[in-house]
C-alpha cells in the first residue's frame, strides 16, 4: 500500500460538486493527529498500491494557503483547486491568474498558457472556471507593488525626528515635510544620507579594490624573487611591499557607510532639485548641528581640529596647525567638504590667480589655496611617495582608495 497519500473523495452541498481531499496515510497510522481528518456524509475514501502508476495530478503556487501538488479527478475546475489549496491569500490578485497546461505527444511535450479572471472562476463564470486537465499548473499572482514595512529615518536637528513608514514614489522632501521641518541650529550642509543599496556596490567595490592591491602585492614579490636588485632597491621594494600590505589591512577592516551626497540647501529652491531624491527602504538622513570646526589631517605637523573663522581659507588652516611636511605631496591637497563632495588642488586651479567657483557661484580670486572654507570642512594633505617605481604603484593605490572613501562613503581607521 502507498503509505504516502490517500485521498477522501467528497461531495460538497448544495450542488454536490466532487472534491479530492488528500491525506498521508502513513501518518494516519503511526497516531499523527494532523492526518486524522473529520469525515462526512458521502465521503470516499481512496487507497492506492505502492506500485500504482499513472497518478493523475494538478498544482497549484502563488498567494494560496496551501500550495502544493494535488490529485487530479474527472471534473475538477479552477475553484476546486483553489479550495483544494486553502483558499487564497487576502493579498491575492484576482484579475489575472496564470495556468500552465501540458500536452503530451508522441513527438515531446508542448506547453500552453491560458490567462484567467479569479474574480469570475470564483463566481463560476465557466469561460474563467475552466474544467482542470492533468499536468496544469496555477499560478496565483500577488497585487503588484506591494511592499509593506517600508521605512526611512530621520534624525538630528528636525522638529519631529524618528523612523516614518514610506510610499511608493515618496522623496526626501515629503520626509523632512513630515518630521517638521528644520529646527534653527540644523546645518544643511553637514547632512548624511545613507542607503543601504549604496552601501552593497561601495563593499562590493572595496572587496574589488581589496583584491587588485592583494594581487599586485603578489606580483610585486614574484617580480622581486626572480631579479637581481642592489640594497638600496631591496631597501625601497620593502619598503613599498609594506606600504602594501598595511593598505590591504586597512581596507579589509574599512567601515562602508552607504553615504550618498545629497544638497538640501538646493531642495530649498523654487525649482525642482535633483537631490529630491525617492526614498527606499532603510534610507537614513542625518542632520547635525553647525559643527563650528575645520579639520586638518594627513603629512602636516599637528593634524587637529581647529576651531572655524569666517573667510579664513585653506592656506590659513594649513599655517595653523605649522604647514605640510616635507613628505606632503602638495600636488595632491583635497578638501573634503562638510556634504561628502570633494575639491581637489588638480581641478584646473591650482596656480591661478582667480578661478570661478560653481558651488558658490562667485569668482575665488588666489587659486586652491585661497578657497574660504566652511564648518565642518576637512583638508587632507597626502604622503609624496614617487620615489621609485615600487612607490609609486603604491601611490597610485592610495590614491584609488582615497577617491572611492570621499566618494562612496568608506570609513579608514586612523
Amino acid at each position: 500500500m502507498n503509505l504516502e497519500y490517500g485521498e477522501i473523495e467528497r461531495l460538497v452541498p448544495p450542488d454536490m460538486h466532487p472534491i479530492t481531499v488528500p491525506f498521508h496515510v502513513g501518518r494516519l497510522l503511526d497516531g499523527d493527529p494532523s492526518a486524522d481528518l473529520d469525515l462526512a456524509r458521502f465521503d470516499r475514501i481512496r487507497l492506492f498500491r505502492w506500485d500504482e502508476k499513472g497518478k493523475r495530478s494538478v498544482s497549484v503556487t502563488g498567494m494560496v494557503y496551501h500550495p502544493a501538488e494535488y490529485r487530479f479527478v474527472d471534473g475538477m475546475r479552477v475553484k476546486e483547486i483553489i479550495d483544494l489549496a486553502g483558499g487564497l491569500e487576502k493579498n491575492a490578485y484576482l484579475r489575472m491568474a496564470e495556468l500552465t497546461r501540458s500536452h503530451i505527444r508522441q513527438e515531446g511535450m508542448v506547453t500552453e498558457t491560458i490567462d484567467l479572471d479569479l474574480e469570475k472562476a470564483l463566481a463560476g463564470d465557466p469561460r474563467h472556471n475552466i474544467l482542470l486537465q492533468d499536468y496544469d499548473h496555477l499560478v496565483i499572482r500577488p497585487v503588484p507593488d506591494l511592499e509593506f514595512d517600508r521605512t526611512a529615518v530621520i534624525q538630528g536637528q528636525v522638529k519631529f525626528p524618528g523612523t516614518y513608514p514610506i510610499g511608493k514614489g515618496e522623496t526626501l522632501s515629503s520626509l523632512i515635510e513630515r518630521a517638521g521641518g528644520y529646527m534653527d541650529k540644523a546645518y544643511l550642509k553637514g547632512a548624511v544620507f545613507t542607503r543601504e543599496s549604496a552601501k552593497v556596490v561601495q563593499r562590493q567595490r572595496l572587496n574589488t579594490l581589496t583584491r587588485e592591491v592583494e594581487e599586485s602585492l603578489l606580483t610585486s614579490t614574484g617580480q622581486a624573487a626572480g631579479a637581481a636588485l642592489d640594497p638600496e632597491e631591496v631597501k625601497i621594494q620593502q619598503a613599498a611591499l609594506e606600504t602594501k600590505k598595511e593598505l590591504i589591512a586597512k581596507l579589509r577592516a574599512a567601515e562602508v557607510t552607504g553615504r550618498v551626497v545629497v544638497k538640501l540647501a538646493d531642495m530649498e529652491k523654487d525649482e525642482p532639485s535633483m537631490y529630491d531624491v525617492e526614498l527606499e527602504d532603510g534610507d537614513t538622513l542625518t542632520i547635525p548641528e553647525m559643527p563650528g570646526v575645520v579639520h586638518v589631517v594627513g603629512d602636516v605637523f599637528n593634524p587637529t581640529s581647529l576651531l572655524y573663522e569666517e573667510g579664513r581659507t585653506v592656506s590659513y588652516y594649513l599655517r595653523k596647525v605649522g604647514g605640510m611636511t616635507k613628505e606632503a605631496d602638495k600636488k595632491q591637497v583635497s578638501v573634503v567638504k562638510a556634504d561628502g563632495t570633494v575639491i581637489s588642488i588638480e581641478q584646473g586651479n591650482a596656480g591661478k590667480l582667480v578661478f570661478w567657483d560653481a558651488e558658490q557661484n562667485s569668482w575665488l580670486f588666489g587659486g586652491f589655496m585661497s578657497m574660504e572654507m566652511e564648518p565642518g570642512d576637512t583638508v587632507i594633505v597626502p604622503r609624496k611617495l614617487d620615489r621609485s617605481l615600487w612607490l609609486r604603484t603604491t601611490k597610485d593605490l592610495t590614491q584609488i582608495v582615497f577617491q572611492i572613501a570621499v566618494a562612496a562613503g568608506i570609513v579608514f581607521a586612523i
